[in-house]
């Protein structure tokens, strides 16, 4: 009873060291409460938060060219058993038409890009000055969106980025942070979304993730998009980075820029600040206690409790983040497509690829609506031939109908093609445009005939998206094998 009284003597008259004690005592007690609270909310910080404000419709036609061409023709209805010839005649010689006009886009986009390649190692003969490169990098983005929606991508809102790349938390239990303002360009473009399988290996990750899946209700998959093509030029740089990825997570866009910032969570921070607050405290109160000759045995108990704690705390956060690191590398390995100056070909091609199997469809349904006698009309029987909405309903209702397919089809791309081909007319009747297309034979002869006639080779295009369309036993295992085979690509092995 004597040492308690004399203990408590002394710290009133030690008034520093009293408002230190009570100082501590306070932020023990924020920290403490805080801690509670970060246990309570760690539910909604457990998982990043998919947001689905934007989505992204899709435009483009998952076939390619051949197959598109074979479907087509084994359908009567589209296209009579003694025109198959002639049609594949015309689509050999559209091929080549499309080719032609193409040609001078690529050698337009190379040129442009020149002084802005990162990596060009020829020597440069002529002096490009900051004005130049300002020029070249504006008509550059500007031929490239261009070309990209030709090719049925959609820009990402800049809005929308920036709600992604702002500070949150994912899956490796780590805060991620993206400062949109060293970033002088940023633009993004993608094909369409999709939905991948979480991937969890080891039998104990599976348990947990189940668990969580139950409790914390955590997705079974995450939306990815299939294709993105960037854009990016970093403040202080003159050089344009081009980038294309495929299969990123929507919520995953950090993982493919070349700055940002890795941070605790909040709870790790609330419990390290609190393992150490009562570390101090306690190591404070032995100071204390041995100043008045009073001996306390259990702070030593619980100084070195709370130090493991917050070196285990601090350790699991190191782990975090090198798993972290470790996904970022493998992601940049395995989902690379193409970079810089080898990409703009591959856009290139992506956009004729779309503008020839939207063009050619479009021939196909415009010519199967409207019959030789009405193309000859001019009166009150031109009603009756296909509008653009009604094209647009007919293709949609025939990709669905037949091969579970829902896209959104984009007529204008195909009928400014076609009209700039000269295959097609446009007739204005009331608030409705008619569209008319030259007959099959007719269609031959206004097209430049192929030097060769060679069959519609695919190119190895790898911005391409295709998925199999099972009309019989053996196409449906094609697709249930080629779906396994994406999911499988997800799991490839990274860094241990």
């Amino acid at each position: 009873m004597y040492k308690a009284e004399k203990m408590i003597k002394f710290i009133n008259k030690t008034s520093a060291n009293s408002y230190n004690l009570t100082l501590l005592c306070r932020r023990l007690v924020h920290n403490s409460a805080s801690l509670s609270s970060l246990v309570t909310d760690s539910k909604d910080e457990s998982i990043p938060k998919i947001e689905r404000e934007f989505f992204i419709e899709k435009k483009f036609i998952p076939m390619t060219r051949r197959t598109l061409i074979r479907k087509i023709t084994q359908l009567n209805h589209l296209v009579k058993e003694n025109e198959k010839e002639q049609f594949i005649e015309f689509t050999q010689s559209l091929e080549h038409s499309l080719s032609r006009s193409y040609q001078g886009v690529a050698k337009e986009l190379k040129q442009l890009y020149d002084p802005l390649n990162p990596d060009k190692e020829t020597i440069v003969a002529t002096h490009v000055g900051k004005k130049e490169r300002l020029d070249n990098e504006f008509w550059l983005l500007k031929q490239l969106s261009h070309q990209l929606e030709r090719a049925n991508f959609t820009e990402i809102p800049r809005d929308y980025l920036i709600q992604v790349l702002e500070e949150h938390p994912v899956y490796e239990g780590v805060q991620v942070d993206v400062d949109i303002k060293k970033y002088e360009v940023l633009c993004a473009w993608a094909l369409s979304e999709s939905e991948l399988p979480i991937e969890v290996n080891g039998s104990y990750a599976k348990l947990k993730y189940y668990v969580n899946v139950w409790l914390l209700r955590w997705p079974k998959s995450i939306p990815i998009y299939k294709r993105v093509v960037l854009a990016i030029r970093v403040k202080k740089q003159n050089k344009l980075m081009l980038k294309a990825f495929k299969d990123i997570p929507k919520n995953g866009m950090e993982y493919f820029l070349p700055i940002g910032k890795i941070s605790m969570s909040k709870f790790d921070k609330g419990f390290i600040a609190t393992t150490v607050s009562i570390g101090a405290l306690s190591v404070l109160i032995k100071v204390l206690s041995s100043l008045i000759e009073y001996q306390v045995h259990w702070t030593y108990a619980i100084g070195g409790v709370t130090t493991f704690l917050a070196l285990k705390s601090w350790n699991a956060y190191k782990n975090k983040r090198n798993t972290y690191l470790a996904k970022h590398s493998k992601l940049l390995y395995y989902k690379t497509i193409a970079t810089n100056r080898a990409l703009l070909n591959l856009i290139v091609d992506r956009a004729e690829d779309e503008i020839f199997k939207s063009a050619l469809i479009a021939y196909i349904f415009i010519r199967n609506e409207n019959t030789m006698k009405e193309l000859l009309l001019e009166d009150e029987d031109v009603v009756k031939q296909i509008t653009v909405s009604e094209l647009k309903t007919n293709i949609e209702n025939w990709m669905m109908n037949r091969y579970q397919l829902d896209i959104h089809f984009n007529p204008t791309n195909a009928i400014n093609q076609l009209q700039n081909l000269g295959l097609l007319k446009l007739r204005h009747i009331g608030d409705n445009v008619h569209l008319v297309v030259l007959p099959l034979e007719e269609a031959l002869s206004h097209l430049p005939k192929p030097i060769s006639s060679e069959l519609i080779e695919d190119s190895e295009e790898v911005l391409e998206v295709e998925e199999i369309i099972g009309e019989n036993d053996s196409e449906i295992l094609e697709a249930k094998e080629k779906q396994e085979q994406i999911v499988e690509e997800s799991k490839t092995p990274g860094w241990n």
